[in-house]
C-alpha cells in the first residue's frame, strides 16, 4: 500500500482516510452505499472522484457511464451537462538536482488533491539498503537482486525498504552518491519503474523524478521538465546541506553536481532529458509559489480540455 500521501492546504482532501472522503464524496452524491468497497489507495475502487470533480463543486451524479453534472442545483431548467467518465491523471516532473522538483510536486499534488510519488527516493532507499549490506554499487548483478527483493513503501512522510524506515538516510551524501551510480544500473531501473507503475495505477498522481515523462509514464497527462542556472542549483543545495548542519563548499558541490549531470544525461538506459511533449520551466528567478501556480493552472487546463461536454 502506497501511503506518503500529502493533504491538501486546508485539510479537506481526498484520500487520507475514509472519514476525508465520505463526507466530500456525499455531498457530491457518488456514495451509493454505507460501506464503500475500498481498493488499496483507500479509496473505492468504482466510485473515486475524478480529476474534474476535485477541482469543482457542482451537483455530480453518476450513471455508470458518464459524469452528469448540473451547474447550478437551484436552476433545475438548465440543460444537463453529460461527460464521459474521466479517466485518472499523471502529472511527471523531471529534471536535475536543484530545480526544486521534489518541493515543487509534493505542493502540486496537495494543491490538486493528488497523490504524490517521489521516485528520487526510492532509488535511495535501495543505495541505503547497498550501503547496510556492504553491496558495491558496481556490483550489477548483487545491486539488481538487491532492488528487485526490495519492498520500497511511504507512510507519512517516510519511506521504508522492507519495513525498515531509511528516511533519517536518504540525503546522506555517501546515499546521495551511491543512487546516482546503481541509477546506471539496468536491473535496477527496471525493478523501480514496475514499482513506480504499481504504485501510480488507478491513482491522480504526481510523479517526479529523471525519467517520469520519458520512460516510466510516456502516456501521462501532463510532463514538465524543470532546469535552473548551475550556480542557482549548487547553492540551493548548499543550504539545504547547511539546514542539516552540513556546510560544504560550493566549488565542490558544483563538481559534484556537474558529474552527476554527465552521468545522467549520458546513461544508456533512461538518460535524463526532456519528454518530447514535456512544457520546460526555469526556476531560476522563481520562488516555488510561482512554479506550482503555474503548472497547476496548465494541469487544470489539461483536466478541462479531458472532460470537454462531447
Amino acid at each position: 500500500m502506497m501511503k506518503g500521501r500529502v493533504r491538501p492546504k486546508g485539510g479537506g482532501g481526498w484520500g487520507d482516510s475514509e472519514p476525508l472522503i465520505a463526507q466530500p464524496l456525499g455531498t457530491l452524491g457518488l456514495w451509493t452505499t454505507n460501506e464503500p468497497r475500498h481498493g488499496p489507495s483507500g479509496r473505492t475502487e468504482d466510485e473515486r472522484p475524478s480529476p474534474q470533480q476535485r477541482l469543482s463543486h457542482p451537483t455530480v451524479y453518476h450513471d455508470g457511464v458518464s459524469v452528469i453534472i448540473r451547474r447550478c442545483p437551484l436552476f433545475t431548467s438548465l440543460p444537463t451537462t453529460r461527460y464521459p467518465l474521466p479517466t485518472t491523471m499523471i502529472v511527471t516532473i523531471d529534471g536535475p538536482a536543484g530545480t526544486g522538483k521534489s518541493t515543487t510536486a509534493r505542493q502540486l499534488a496537495a494543491q490538486l488533491g493528488f497523490e504524490y510519488l517521489d521516485t528520487g527516493a526510492m532509488y535511495r532507499a535501495v543505495a541505503a539498503e547497498c550501503l547496510a549490506q556492504s553491496i558495491g554499487p558496481t556490483d550489477q548483478r548483487a545491486v539488481g537482486q538487491l532492488a528487485k527483493s526490495l519492498d520500497i513503501t511511504f507512510h507519512e512522510g517516510r519511506t521504508f525498504a522492507n519495513g525498515r524506515d531509511v528516511t533519517g538516510s536518504l540525503r546522506s551524501a555517501e546515499t546521495t552518491e551511491t543512487a546516482s551510480l546503481i541509477a546506471r544500473n539496468p536491473d535496477v531501473r527496471t525493478a523501480m519503474i514496475a514499482a513506480q507503475r504499481r504504485m501510480a495505477d488507478g491513482r491522480d498522481i504526481v510523479c517526479e523524478g529523471r525519467d517520469q515523462g520519458t520512460v516510466a509514464f510516456p502516456q501521462a497527462g501532463c510532463k514538465f521538465f524543470l532546469t535552473a542556472d548551475r550556480e542557482v542549483r549548487a547553492h540551493r543545495r548548499q543550504q539545504e546541506l547547511a539546514a542539516q548542519g552540513r556546510h560544504v563548499p560550493l566549488e565542490t558541490l558544483l563538481a559534484e553536481q556537474t558529474a552527476r549531470d554527465q552521468r545522467d544525461a549520458n546513461r544508456p538506459i533512461a538518460p535524463l532529458r526532456p519528454a518530447d511533449d514535456a512544457i520546460s520551466i526555469d526556476t531560476t528567478h522563481r520562488d516555488i509559489d510561482a512554479v506550482v501556480r503555474h503548472l497547476e493552472a496548465r494541469v487544470r487546463e489539461r483536466i478541462a480540455l479531458n472532460t470537454k461536454p462531447k
